[in-house]
């Protein structure tokens, strides 16, 4: 008997290492204060509007080395799923927050963006501050599988996937697919930035 997996999908959780996150923290918070921000999935809360290096990255050491990290783990992922050529930071945005707030659910693809590989990484996530939901790409799959057919949901039978964030911790996924993020539970700023790497 052969079992193979087909149609896969992949979501990649690393951490960030030796990034001083607190000063990371300071600064959103200071652009916070001067960007009146945007309105497209958070619900509540305050988005930047999208940055497109090399501006501000090239003068703020954290974010620089942030996504030169980040950049090492894409490449890993562009290899194994067999792009044609490198992909680069597209553009990124900062999200703060708070109580009962939260993001609708959504995808980064968007026409003609060129984007492949999105993600986001935990500037500071205080507990209890709003899980981060991934979403089948087969909106079928729920009408097939529940609790009175399977003895336990898995990577093969789930409908969505929630992931706990972690101060300092990084996701990678597929552009296309949707997420959301649940909404905050505690009076406490969660500071995250979401991101793009695409062809250029």
């Amino acid at each position: 008997m052969i079992f193979q997996d087909v149609f896969k999908e992949y979501l990649v959780i690393d951490y960030l290492k030796n990034i001083n996150l607190k000063q990371l923290a300071k600064n959103i918070k200071t652009a916070r204060k001067s960007h009146n921000g945007v309105s497209i999935s958070n619900l509540g809360g305050w988005q930047s509007e999208a940055i497109v290096p090399p501006n501000i990255i090239s003068v703020d050491k954290e974010l620089n080395d942030s996504f030169k990290q980040i950049q090492n783990v894409v490449n890993i992922i562009a290899d194994k799923i067999n792009l044609a050529d490198n992909v680069y930071l597209k553009n990124f945005w900062f999200n703060i927050n708070n109580k009962f707030e939260s993001n609708a659910i959504h995808h980064h693809l968007h026409f003609m963006s060129k984007n492949i590989i999105s993600g986001v990484f935990y500037v500071d996530y205080p507990k209890d501050s709003g899980e981060i939901v991934f979403c089948n790409s087969n909106d079928v799959r729920g009408a097939l599988y529940d609790m009175s057919t399977i003895k336990k949901y898995n990577e093969y039978n789930s409908q969505n996937w929630k992931v706990k964030p972690e101060t300092g911790k990084f996701l990678l996924f597929p552009t296309y697919l949707k997420h959301y993020v649940e909404p905050s539970r505690i009076n406490k700023d969660r500071i995250s930035i979401a991101f793009n790497f695409g062809y250029i």
